[in-house]
């Protein structure tokens, strides 16, 4: 697995937990002195993001019989969208990084979102928040007053770690 399979795969335990995996066969390949505190820290690592994935999973589980809509910017999400179990809904194309959407498209998918009874609308700490923002308020649904992480931190005055990136989101998403 690549960035340029997959650039969100971190936000998905189960892909996240296998690169962890590969990434510590590799480094005992490269270093087998090593390799015995290798594993022990890529044990210790995985087991703190599978507690953190499972501190959301009853929250994750409330999901199950709506038909609920997770609105994003792009389509970074979908891994969320599906462990809390709502369909991942993004208003732009994750292929048009300028946030651009054709007016049809957009007011096409803004009718069907006034249509759905669940909607939960969560905006990105990224280029694309103005513009997210301004459609966004037109949509009578509950709006999260954080954003998600991704991976622009120009904004922070630390960079988050990885498991405070996910737990922020994870976080963020239950509360809605």
């Amino acid at each position: 697995m690549n960035s340029k399979n997959d650039s969100h795969f971190w936000l998905n335990q189960d892909l996240l937990l296998s690169v962890i995996d590969k990434i510590q066969l590799q480094l005992s390949k490269l270093n087998s002195s090593k390799k015995e505190i290798f594993e022990k820290n890529a044990l210790q690592y995985k087991s703190k993001i599978t507690l953190l994935f499972n501190k959301y999973k009853s929250t994750a589980s409330l999901n199950i019989n709506k038909k609920c809509y997770l609105v994003t910017p792009h389509g970074g999400y979908k891994y969320l969208a599906e462990f809390f179990n709502l369909n991942d809904y993004p208003l732009f194309s994750s292929t048009n990084e300028t946030g651009g959407a054709s007016g049809k498209n957009l007011i096409s998918k803004i009718t069907f979102l006034k249509k759905q009874t669940c909607v939960k609308l969560v905006n990105e700490n990224s280029h694309l928040q103005n513009n997210f923002d301004i459609i966004i308020k037109e949509l009578p649904f509950q709006k999260s007053t954080e954003t998600l992480w991704g991976d622009e931190f120009e904004n922070f005055q630390t960079t988050p770690t990885l498991l405070q990136i996910i737990e922020h989101n994870l976080k963020i998403i239950s509360l809605i």
